[in-house]
């Protein structure tokens, strides 16, 4: 399984980072944020989640963990 394989980088959950980070639909992700425990999770349903989107936005993403995607030649 991918997921618990060496390829992926473990990162403590961070909501902001979580925010910055640019991630692709179609291929597996290099980057995996990990939860300390579920109550991590229910805390941040309490958290003015807007105001960190917004700080997120004015930080801008992080530079890419992965290759740009290609363009297909599909027909």
């Amino acid at each position: 399984m991918y997921s618990l394989s060496p390829a992926p980088e473990p990162q403590l959950f961070d909501p902001l980072e979580a925010l910055r980070t640019p991630y692709r639909i179609d291929i597996l992700q290099p980057l995996y944020f990990v939860l300390p425990s579920l109550k991590r999770l229910f805390d941040l349903a309490q958290e003015d989640i807007m105001a960190l989107v917004e700080q997120g936005m004015q930080l801008g993403l992080h530079a890419p963990k992965f290759p740009p995607k290609t363009k297909s030649h599909a027909a």
